[in-house]
């Protein structure tokens, strides 16, 4: 018989997964669909007994087709999810009550760390057989210190908010260095000549006379053969030297001081900001490396042991 799914939706129950029809399909009243808990059986599987009605025959696209349909459990994946859900939740009841006096119910529940030589016994015990842990619960033992320590050791380095703000005052001061603040000014002259000043970081005016001139150059091949190996040309603007440039305008040059001045001050704050923030980075990176040091060196001193001491190296 064929298996359809069973969905509730805004406006009632219908069916998904009937081959041949592409219409609305809705379960019909004397369908076995309701659970014993007197609720809908929402995402299970349903026999399909026999089709009891359709309201437009002629029309494969529109109208309703109703379908009596019958719950299997045995059938029903849905229900075969839930049984084995629930025998997993009693094994695991079972398995915790043996563990639990002993300390040792955290292998069902923590992540598990140093115990590579033992995985098989971890998974032999989480499906509902822990005898092998039972024979050796010392070694366990040293595996949950050593589990409860690495999850409780601090963290390394700084504090959240001064490493962020750490971060971002060295991209700033890295930002403001960066920047090719050159103020430039130009007067056009006509026929592709002018006059250029530019102001460079240290104050002084650089001053030049400039000609467009047409300029071919060639492009090599590359290594694939897919580009270059032609020229282009184009004009580009050259320096004059033999002219003789007049002084820069005025409110330029007092524009173009006050933008240098501001640069100077922005980036002078930023690099005595990043020094502050940098001694309380440094200080609380040296801070915690000083509180885990124990703490790393207890840590090794269990895995050393662990490793030493592990009864199922032979598996």
């Amino acid at each position: 018989m064929e298996q359809v799914e069973l969905l509730l939706g805004r406006k009632g129950p219908y069916l998904v997964g009937l081959e041949g029809y592409k219409k609305l399909v809705v379960p019909d009243r004397r369908s076995n669909i309701v659970g014993p808990d007197g609720r809908i059986l929402d995402r299970h599987e349903m026999v399909v007994v026999r089709i009891t009605k359709d309201t437009q025959p002629d029309n494969p696209r529109k109208g309703v087709l109703f379908v009596l349909v019958e719950h299997d459990p045995n059938k029903c994946s849905f229900c075969r999810y839930e049984r084995e859900l629930q025998e997993f939740r009693e094994r695991d009841a079972r398995v915790k009550a043996q563990l639990e006096p002993l300390g040792l119910d955290f292998i069902l529940r923590d992540p598990l760390y140093f115990v590579d030589e033992a995985q098989s016994v971890i998974a032999k015990a989480r499906r509902g057989d822990p005898s092998d842990v039972i024979k050796h619960p010392e070694w366990w033992l040293l595996v949950r210190e050593a589990n409860e320590l690495a999850c409780s050791m601090p963290k390394a380095g700084a504090s959240r908010e001064t490493a962020q703000k750490y971060k971002e005052l060295k991209q700033r001061v890295e930002h403001l260095k960066s920047r090719s603040l050159y103020p430039t000014h130009y007067k056009d002259l006509g026929y592709r000549t002018r006059y250029r000043w530019t102001m460079k970081p240290d104050g002084s005016i650089e001053s030049a006379f400039e000609r467009q001139e047409w300029v071919t150059r060639y492009e090599p091949e590359s290594d694939d053969g897919f580009r270059g190996g032609h020229y282009f040309g184009g004009y580009e603007w050259r320096k004059v030297r033999e002219e003789q440039v007049p002084p820069p305008p005025t409110e330029w040059l007092e524009e173009a001081t006050a933008t240098l001045q501001q640069w100077r001050e922005d980036l002078l704050s930023a690099e005595e900001q990043l020094s502050t923030v940098d001694e309380a980075f440094r200080r609380e990176v040296a801070e915690a490396e000083a509180r885990r040091k124990p703490q790393i060196e207890r840590l090794d001193e269990l895995r050393r042991r662990i490793q030493e001491t592990c009864p199922y190296h032979s598996m």
